[in-house]
C-alpha cells in the first residue's frame, strides 16, 4: 500500500542506528497501490500541501525510532543532467529543515554537487553504481563514486568519495578516471561552494 512504501527502514551500522525515508517522483507506474507492492510515488514539491503532508508524516515516523542517522533516500529528477533542478534543490533543503541529516538523491544516472545546508548534507546525485547503462557522451555515467559517511558524536563528520568505474562489474577507477572524477566533482559542486580535501585518489568533505 501507500502507507507501507513510506513507512521508514531502521536497522543498526555497528553501534550507529540509522533510519531511512525513500520516495520518489520518477515512474508512477511502479507507484504502490492498495492492490499491490511498489514505491512511494509523489510530487517533490516543499509547496505542495500533499508533498508535506504525506512525506513530513514519513520523516516523523520516522524519527520517532530516535535514530543516529536520519536519511531521505529520494529518486528524483530526469535522466543525463549534470546539476539539479531549483525544485529539487528546495526539495532538498525542506527536507534538511524537517530534521533529515543527509539527503540520498539519485536518478540521472551522473554524479552531481555535494551541498552543505543547515545541519546536514544533501548529495544530489551519486550516479551509478551496479548497472551498466551504454556511456552518453562526456558524462561519464561509468563512473563515480562509493560515498563513505563518517559520525562522531552522533553528528556527521565527513563523506570520503572513492572513485569508482564501471566496466563489466565495479572496480576502482584507474588514475585517469580517477582524475577525472575529482575535477568533475569539484566543478559541478561549485555553484554550491563545497570545497573538497584531497584523499589518495580520491576526496574528502569535511563538515
Amino acid at each position: 500500500s501507500p502507507a507501507a512504501a513510506r513507512e521508514p527502514a531502521t536497522f543498526s551500522v555497528g553501534t550507529v542506528d540509522v533510519a531511512v525515508v525513500s520516495v520518489a517522483d520518477r515512474y508512477a507506474g511502479y507507484g504502490a497501490t492498495d492492490d499491490r507492492p511498489g514505491i512511494a510515488h509523489i510530487t517533490l514539491d516543499p509547496a505542495d500541501s500533499d508533498t508535506q503532508r504525506v512525506v513530513g508524516d514519513a520523516i516523523e515516523r520516522a524519527r520517532a525510532h530516535d535514530p543516529d542517522l536520519l536519511v531521505a533516500s529520494v529518486h528524483w529528477g530526469p535522466n543525463w543532467v549534470e546539476r539539479p533542478s531549483e525544485l529539487l534543490v528546495a526539495f532538498g533543503h525542506w527536507l534538511i529543515d524537517r530534521g533529515v541529516d543527509l539527503v540520498h538523491g539519485h536518478s540521472a544516472h551522473v554524479v552531481q554537487a555535494i551541498e552543505r545546508y543547515g545541519d546536514g548534507v544533501v548529495l544530489h546525485d551519486t550516479g551509478d553504481f551496479v548497472d551498466d547503462f551504454g556511456i552518453r557522451g562526456d558524462l561519464g555515467n561509468d563512473r563515480s563514486y562509493l560515498f563513505e559517511v563518517a559520525l562522531e558524536g552522533g553528528r556527521l563528520e565527513e563523506i570520503r568519495l572513492v572513485p569508482i568505474a564501471i566496466d563489466d562489474g565495479v572496480s576502482r577507477a584507474g588514475e585517469d578516471e580517477a582524475a577525472w572524477l575529482r575535477e568533475t566533482m569539484r566543478a559541478r559542486s561549485a555553484p554550491f561552494e563545497t570545497t573538497y580535501e584531497r584523499d589518495g585518489d580520491g576526496l574528502v568533505v569535511s563538515l
